[in-house]
C-alpha cells in the first residue's frame, strides 16, 4: 500500500491519532494545514463524510513534539510517477498572417 520507507510515518500518524481519539486522515490533514510551505491543501472527497473528516482537522492543533515526530522519519524522494521530459517542444516560428488588411 505504501513504500517501506513510509512505514515509520504511518505508524507515527496512527499513534498520534489513537492518542487523540481521531482519524489518521485528520492528523495527516492537520499536519498539512500547519506546514508553512503548503498554501492551499487539495482535498479529494468521494463521500460526504470525507469532507467532514477533513474539516475536523481544522480543530486539531498539533504540538511541536507531534510535528517533530511526524517529520523525523521523512525521507525526501522524487514523486512516484515522475517522468522527466526527454525533449522540449520549441515554440512555433512566427508566420506571416494569411489575412491581409485593405491596403495589402
Amino acid at each position: 500500500m505504501f513504500p517501506d520507507s513510509d512505514r515509520a510515518i504511518v505508524e507515527t500518524v496512527q499513534r498520534i491519532a489513537s492518542a487523540r481519539g481521531v482519524l489518521m486522515a485528520q492528523i495527516a490533514m492537520a499536519w498539512v494545514l500547519k506546514n508553512p510551505v503548503v498554501s492551499a491543501p487539495i482535498v479529494g472527497v468521494t463521500k460526504p463524510h470525507h469532507l467532514t473528516d477533513a474539516t475536523a482537522a481544522l480543530d486539531i492543533d498539533l504540538t511541536a513534539e507531534e510535528i517533530d515526530s511526524l517529520e523525523a522519519p521523512y525521507v525526501t524522494r522524487r514523486p512516484t510517477f515522475f517522468r522527466p521530459k526527454v525533449r522540449c517542444r520549441q515554440a512555433p516560428s512566427a508566420r506571416p498572417s494569411a489575412v491581409q488588411g485593405p491596403d495589402g
